[in-house]
């Protein structure tokens, strides 16, 4: 189109959408990532950090039945249980967002309900503390290859928290994956085993330290802006 034609640059939040648009107008696009407000996590870095002795994970924002699939996690549990090696119950799965009837289901079916609990939808303030003061946090990637350069907002929050990341998804070249390795603040799992594997290793350990901040906070919207304006002055 005309707009597109005359435009000085194009610019994008993604590295999928950046080629789509890119291979459809023939010219190069710049990437932009929405990012998240250093100011958000300032407010939270005092954030109340349970003391249970138990391994705290945390899923904020909303489920997508068939696209954004928690089961594994739920399987993984469910076996570590069977063979013992969590006889006290010390996975603790907490979901904020949404009270989604398909997730309410999967729990019963697992027999999690002692071990997983729907909030459901919290002040923006309260989502964010419980991202601070998780020992893990959630991520659900896309299952859908159509869905690649489909960025939730809530991925750049969860890079912001300083927490480490567990991505479930069913390939480890989607951007979110790349996202997550690149700012060293987790790791994308796609087999029963590799999650069964990285959950025993968190029940016998300490817990897990803040991810290093110098690689995260590229992605916060301060500095995407600053490099976005450093490209376009160029």
């Amino acid at each position: 189109s005309w707009l597109v034609k005359y435009a000085a640059a194009l610019v994008t939040v993604s590295r999928g959408l950046r080629d789509r648009l890119s291979e459809h107008t023939g010219r190069d696009v710049l990437i932009s990532y929405n990012g998240f407000f250093e100011a958000d996590r300032i407010a939270v870095s005092n954030g109340q950090v349970k003391k249970d002795g138990k391994l705290h994970i945390v899923y904020t924002g909303r489920l997508y039945p068939s696209r954004r699939d928690p089961e594994p996690l739920f399987r993984a549990i469910r076996s570590l249980r069977s063979k013992g090696h969590d006889p006290k119950n010390r996975i603790i799965v907490d979901f904020y967002g949404f009270d989604d009837p398909g997730l309410r289901g999967l729990v019963r079916a697992y027999e999690l309900e002692k071990s997983v609990s729907l909030h459901g939808f919290v002040p923006y303030s309260q989502s964010m503390a419980m991202q601070h003061a998780a020992d893990v946090l959630l991520f659900l990637d896309w299952t859908e290859v159509q869905a690649e350069g489909v960025l939730t907002g809530k991925l750049f929050e969860y890079l912001g928290a300083g927490r480490p990341i567990l991505s479930l998804g069913q390939r480890k070249d989607s951007e979110a994956a790349h996202l997550i390795a690149e700012a060293g603040c987790g790791v994308t799992l796609i087999t029963d085993e590799e999650i069964e594997n990285f959950l025993l290793h968190l029940l016998s350990s300490d817990r897990p330290s803040f991810v290093g901040s110098a690689a995260r906070d590229l992605f916060s919207r301060e500095r995407q802006a600053r490099l976005l304006l450093e490209a376009l002055r160029e």
